[in-house]
């Protein structure tokens, strides 16, 4: 797998397509309650914890590509 490829397959990562989109869902979910201030909260943090799972798998799969 050359460097350009790990790039898209981090973007892809399914695990962190599924953090994001629960996040989404309970947001709103939470919004026909209406209750804004969390699910304003939770759909941040959703796209936290996603861009962080994806950062994680970007750093274990592509990093040492990148430099060889």
């Amino acid at each position: 797998m050359d460097y350009d490829l790990c790039l898209r397959s981090a973007f892809l990562d399914l695990e962190s397509w599924a953090i994001f989109l629960a996040g989404l869902a309970v947001s709103v979910l939470l919004m026909r309650f209406e209750k804004r201030g969390l699910a304003i909260t939770c759909f941040l943090t959703s796209l936290v914890l996603a861009t962080g799972w994806a950062y994680f798998y970007y750093e274990l799969n592509c990093v040492e590509l990148r430099f060889s």
